[in-house]
């Protein structure tokens, strides 16, 4: 390999996570072919200087690789440590690719495109001769592999190359952590040869801009090769996941949008009558109880009845008391969590207002919008950060009595667990197609263009199907793509 990725990749570590960046260089040089199948690590020792870390930390990383089969230790005068390169590398990055969620893949995307962006920007004003030959032979390794494998080391030797180009040793480290991450799963999408052909052409096309040392175009070409590959990935970890579901639309012959409408409507009704119920069970006991243990005990053996078998895409679930409304409780929830079969109370919310913890849910947008409005809402897509950390939505229920507003009977559910509930359908449709809230934002979508949270301005040109129920639609286009931004109009750079 050429010393100044030799020196990159056996270089100095950072000083936290020694071990974890070890195993993800090493990971990261194996799949993009730097370390050749059966090639010879250096000698423990050595290694560990050149990394500059201890030897049981090299022992400790070494240990990973050798559980995830990626090298092998052997004893003996000519032992040492190889290099084992996957043999169903295939098989792992589908496993993977549905494993992540769609942010995941959203979030490693956009970080995909920044690197990108920058790499080929710097590369345009301080790429060699020498490098713009690199670049160009690795594009033209893409076109010419035979197999998806084949195309993606050179596919990812590209970016190395590029960010190398830039000559920013930060990017440079960046592109093998982003290759651990993300771009391993490129030759999923590098399977054929017509797709080989069509990357290796945006390859191209960064180049020649490179090459001109045009940095605003290279930049825009970079972003638009990465959003389209990333676009890519997004249709088929649907297409797999629909492939593993039970039942699937293109069985039944629903592939509309108004088939997925109809679904997500028998879906949230489902959970909005839940709730009605357990808000009509509620409000008696907190409208008339004047005895805190009492209150609790009695709405929990509701709960316990009422949702006795928990569906798995529940995270959450119970009531929330507006403020003052349980005596001498100002704030007063009773929370609830799956744990296995059961429901297991969650007492980890802080109802102290003096302390720093404090749960403020009195003016949340779940209790909010049915204080004023006395209707079911969904509050959401929000990141979770003090529960799941991932996207979630809270549908909530007003609890009534007498004409008073006395709380919220409420459940939270995760995006990813909607996706893939409605996965088939999404798969199915071979358009755009956006589940959108009531104030449309993004819920779940088919396309990597649109982000769960992001706000969609409708066109004239869009179909909108309404749901019957919080307000929400589906939305289909033909006309509008998720490209790039145009050449006249680059990607910034990060200042």
């Amino acid at each position: 390999m050429p010393f100044a990725v030799a020196d990159m990749l056996f270089g100095n570590m950072p000083s936290s996570d020694l071990s974890d960046t070890v195993v993800r260089r090493i990971r990261a040089a194996i799949g993009l072919g730097l370390l050749k199948d059966g090639q010879k690590l250096p000698k423990e020792a050595e290694l560990a200087k050149r990394f500059g870390i201890s030897s049981s930390t090299l022992r400790e990383a070494l240990g990973v690789l050798r559980t995830e089969d990626l090298i092998e230790t052997r004893a003996g005068k000519y032992g040492g440590s190889f290099v084992k390169h996957p043999k169903e590398i295939a098989s792992l990055a589908r496993d993977e690719l549905t494993r992540m969620s769609f942010t995941e893949l959203r979030d490693l995307g956009d970080w995909r495109q920044m690197l990108v962006t920058q790499s080929a920007g710097f590369a345009a004003r301080r790429a060699s001769a020498a490098d713009v030959a690199r670049l160009a032979g690795y594009a033209d390794q893409v076109a010419a592999a035979h197999t998806a494998e084949q195309a993606r080391r050179a596919h990812g030797r590209f970016h190395l190359v590029l960010a190398a180009a830039g000559q920013s040793m930060r990017l440079n480290k960046a592109e093998f952590v982003m290759h651990e991450e993300l771009d391993w799963l490129f030759g999923l999408v590098l399977d054929t040869d017509e797709k080989r052909q069509l990357n290796a052409d945006e390859l191209r096309a960064i180049v020649e801009e490179v090459r001109a040392q045009n940095a605003e175009r290279a930049s825009a070409s970079a972003a638009r090769h990465s959003i389209n590959l990333v676009e890519e990935l997004a249709r088929l970890r649907l297409d797999i996941i629909a492939a593993r579901q039970s039942a699937s639309p293109a069985e039944s012959g629903a592939k509309d949008a108004q088939s997925l409408a109809t679904e997500i409507g028998h879906f949230t009704e489902g959970l909005v009558d839940q709730l009605r119920t357990l808000a009509t069970t509620a409000a008696p006991i907190l409208g008339e109880g004047t005895d805190e243990r009492k209150i609790r005990a009695r709405i929990s053996l509701s709960i316990m009845v009422l949702f006795e078998d928990v569906p798995s895409y529940i995270q959450g679930l119970g009531i929330n008391a507006d403020v003052g409304v349980v005596p001498e409780h100002p704030y007063w929830i009773n929370w609830w969590r799956p744990s296995g079969q059961e429901l297991v109370e969650d007492t980890s919310h802080v109802m102290d207002p003096n302390d720093e913890n404090f749960y403020d849910y009195e003016a949340r947008e779940y209790m909010a919008h049915p204080r004023e409005h006395l209707e079911e809402w969904a509050a959401g897509p929000y990141v979770d950060y003090g529960g799941v950390n991932d996207y979630a939505i809270t549908i909530s229920a007003p609890i009534v009595y007498h004409d008073r507003f006395l709380g919220v009977a409420a459940v939270d559910v995760l995006v990813a667990d909607l996706e893939h509930r409605f996965s088939s359908w999404l798969a199915a449709i071979q358009e755009t197609c956006v589940l959108l809230n009531a104030e449309n934002r993004v819920v779940i979508s088919n396309s990597a263009g649109y982000n769960v949270g992001d706000v969609v301005k409708t066109a004239p040109s869009d179909r909108v199907v309404p749901l019957n129920c919080l307000g929400w639609s589906v939305m289909t286009n033909h006309s509008r793509t998720n490209a790039a931004a145009p050449l006249s109009n680059p990607v910034p750079e990060i200042a």
